[in-house]
């Protein structure tokens, strides 16, 4: 081989290996772009799930956050408790503060329970002045949900109303063990506890109100 021939073969390498570098630095581009779309659109996806006057979940994307903290306590051999919390005679506060005021309630009790929100916390608004939080206790951890659920209730106790009046909340819990867990679906177990939350929260209601009531 000649020396003409093979500076054009080293010629011919270096360009390939330019040419390499360059498509290489193009495709790292093209990743960072991707990362930060995916971004994006997980961001927007997530300011939709969110109800825009209170920030929490909306009613099926906290079922959606509800059901793999069922399917996570399963595993776990964990608890999974729920809190369904509405605020008392809110009507009575629409109609006679006005519905600005009504807003504001609402969005005071989105903020103490987006304060709640963590790994093993859902919370989410399910309709009008009627909220929820599904948490993963752990086992034995029925009184740390009556702890929680206690927490909102005294934390809304301090919002204040236009003539100084406080709020307050009516609140109704439930747990379902390890042994629930595992003997049922997660579409089931969320019927079945929300059904005894609810009835809870019934029970606090017609107890005089301002109340935690856990499920029989």
């Amino acid at each position: 081989m000649n020396t003409e021939h093979l500076s054009g073969l080293q010629e011919n390498l270096e360009g390939i290996r330019q040419l390499l570098s360059h498509l290489h630095g193009e495709i790292s581009t093209l990743e960072v772009q991707y990362r930060q779309v995916l971004r994006v659109l997980e961001n927007e996806r997530e300011i939709h799930r969110r109800d825009e006057l209170t920030g929490v979940h909306r009613r099926s994307s906290f079922f959606e956050n509800w059901g793999r903290l069922i399917d996570g306590a399963t595993l776990a051999g964990s608890e999974i408790g729920l809190i369904l919390l509405d605020v008392d005679h809110f009507k009575r506060i629409n109609d006679f503060y006005g519905h600005p005021a009504g807003d504001d309630v609402l969005r005071r009790l989105g903020e103490v329970l987006r304060g709640f929100e963590a790994a093993g916390c859902a919370a989410g608004r399910l309709g009008g002045e009627e909220f929820a939080l599904a948490v993963k206790l752990d086992p034995g951890g029925l009184s740390s949900l009556f702890d929680a659920a206690e927490l909102v209730r005294k934390a809304l106790a301090e919002v204040a109303l236009p003539d100084g009046s406080t709020i307050t909340v009516s609140i109704g819990t439930a747990v379902a063990g390890a042994d629930a867990l595992a003997a049922g679906d997660a579409a089931g177990v969320q019927q079945r506890l929300y059904e005894k939350a609810d009835e809870a929260l019934y029970r606090a209601k017609t107890g005089g109100r301002n109340r935690v009531v856990e499920a029989a």
